[in-house]
């Protein structure tokens, strides 16, 4: 996203930041993390915060993303939190220096607003996939979503794609070792190799061609 911007207004907008480091499964942030992320080479998944239900995936954010918009709304802590899927660096500023650079920066503002609009037609789409669609459907689409930020070869564990689509790990294992019988893609010790993604298409729920792509 960054990327896209005219060059001295991304200038402008990369001083104000701080590069940060971020592990693999970790918490990028949470209710009490005021940060606004550009993902530059992580991968983050926004997934729901809260004691009451196990978390669940809403959306992933790559190197055309960011995260944490909805902080300069005003309306208090937000109800999710970013981990860290894949580790890498993302670009961060807290809220009153990320409004400064949208009254300055006219392309930065008419981006967050397009990409605003992208991330509530994802979480209408994704609100509609984990009620209405079968386990190995799901798990084909988010291992899709990943691959098309990562590459077919990217670090995964069964707990961790258990976390995001908010399942058991035995019922993420049964999945995926369906997807690997039909030759669509392979795993061993926590690493994802998508072998054919004509297959992987082919099993993903039918979500697949109705996701919002980035702009």
């Amino acid at each position: 996203m960054i990327q896209a911007l005219p060059a001295r207004e991304r200038k402008r907008l990369l001083a104000a930041c701080e590069l940060r480091q971020l592990g693999a499964d970790r918490l990028a942030g949470d209710r009490g993390a005021a940060l606004v992320l550009f993902p530059a080479t992580c991968l983050l998944a926004v997934v729901t915060s809260g004691s009451a239900t196990p978390p669940l995936a809403l959306m992933l954010e790559g190197r055309r993303g960011m995260v944490g918009a909805s902080l300069c709304l005003g309306n208090g802590p937000r109800p999710f939190a970013m981990r860290v899927l894949l580790p890498g660096s993302a670009w961060g500023l807290g809220p009153a220096a990320f409004l400064r650079q949208l009254r300055a920066s006219p392309a930065l503002l008419r981006a967050t607003e397009r990409h605003h609009l992208l991330q509530q037609r994802r979480l209408v789409a994704t609100a509609g996939c984990a009620h209405f669609h079968h386990l190995e459907g799901r798990l084909a689409l988010w291992l899709l979503r990943v691959a098309d930020e990562a590459g077919p070869r990217f670090t995964a564990t069964h707990d961790q794609l258990a976390r995001l689509l908010g399942v058991q790990r035995a019922a993420v294992s049964l999945a995926a070792g369906a997807l690997k019988a039909r030759g669509a893609l392979d795993y061993r010790r926590g690493v994802v190799r998508v072998l054919r993604r004509d297959l992987l298409e082919r099993s993903a729920c039918r979500c697949l061609g109705h996701w919002p792509a980035p702009a």
